[in-house]
């Protein structure tokens, strides 16, 4: 069984926004938060691995000071254990090629370091 996915759609371009579909049989109601960065990681959360790096981009992301950029980073999984986040491409031309890596997690301070799972693999975006 499968036991997350994340994908996106949409048109990875300059001034574009980008959807990212989450997906978490069993984690409905769960809290989640959802990370991008410049490159594959991992980066240890105890046994778990999340597949990104953690760079500057990593921290803006899960911070939520760029929340017209990263939108809906944070949030609720609904009933199905689906949520949505966007990220909107900034209008910045130095941007075009740079691959973007994005993943996510839920939340359950029962678990240790509070995160009940990661992703299994993250979604690149290439900005065109």
């Amino acid at each position: 069984m499968m036991r997350s996915r994340i994908t996106a759609s949409g048109t990875a371009k300059i001034g574009a926004t980008v959807t990212f579909d989450l997906f978490a049989p069993g984690e409905f109601g769960r809290q989640f938060r959802v990370g991008s960065s410049l490159g594959e990681g991992p980066i240890s959360i105890g046994e778990m691995k999340l597949p990104l790096f953690p760079d500057g981009l990593m921290v803006l992301s899960t911070s939520g000071l760029a929340p017209a950029v990263f939108i809906d980073y944070a949030g609720v999984l609904d009933a199905a254990g689906r949520a949505t986040a966007k990220a909107a491409i900034p209008n910045l031309p130095y941007l075009k090629g740079v691959k973007v890596y994005t993943a996510f997690i839920t939340l359950n301070p029962a678990k240790p370091w509070g995160v009940s799972l990661v992703s299994a693999r993250n979604v690149m975006i290439q900005i065109a």
